[in-house]
C-alpha cells in the first residue's frame, strides 16, 4: 500500500479528508503566518461511553492540495486537562491543552449528552501564502495513524 498510495497521501490530504469533516477558510490576501501550539475545541455528542477523535490543519493551496500542517488526536474518555501544565490565552480559551493520560483520570462519555473536548496539536510553524485556504479536518478516527486502546 505505501507504494500505492504512500507519495500521492503524504503529498496531498484530499483522499483523507473525504473520510472527514472539513472546515475551510477563505483564501487569505496576505502572507499569513501561523506559528505555535494549536488547540481545537469541540462540543461533542456520542452514542457511546467513550470515542476518538483526530485532528488535521492544513495549507490547502489554489488549485485544491491539501498539506498538512498540523495534527492531534484525543480519546474522548481521556478529556480531563492537566490545569498546572496548560495553558489559556487572555478570553481563557486553551492554546494548549495537556490531558492527564492515565486510567484514573478516565471519565466515561454520557452517551447523548454534548461533552466538550480540546484536543491539543503539534506546535506549528507555517506561513500561508496568498490565495492559500486553511482547512481544519475532524475525523471519528484516524486508521491506522492513531488507534485509540481496545479498552
Amino acid at each position: 500500500m505505501t507504494v500505492i498510495l504512500g507519495s500521492v497521501c503524504s503529498k496531498d490530504s484530499r483522499f483523507q479528508e473525504a473520510e472527514g469533516l472539513a472546515f475551510t477558510s477563505a483564501p487569505v490576501a496576505e502572507p499569513t503566518e501561523l506559528s505555535g501550539p494549536v488547540n481545537l475545541h469541540l462540543e461533542t455528542v456520542l452514542d457511546a461511553p467513550d470515542g476518538f477523535w483526530a485532528v488535521t490543519l492544513n495549507d490547502v493551496a489554489p488549485d485544491g492540495t491539501s498539506t498538512t500542517l498540523t495534527n492531534g488526536a484525543l480519546t474522548a474518555s481521556l478529556r480531563e486537562v492537566d490545569e498546572a501544565q496548560s495553558q489559556r490565552s487572555a478570553n481563557g480559551d486553551y492554546t494548549e491543552p495537556h490531558h492527564k493520560l492515565t486510567v484514573s483520570a478516565r471519565k466515561p462519555v454520557i452517551p447523548g449528552q454534548v461533552t466538550p473536548v480540546d484536543i491539543n496539536l503539534v506546535p506549528t510553524d507555517a506561513l500561508l501564502k496568498p490565495g492559500h485556504r486553511l482547512r481544519v479536518d475532524v475525523y471519528a478516527a484516524s486508521v491506522p495513524g492513531t488507534c485509540p486502546s481496545a479498552r
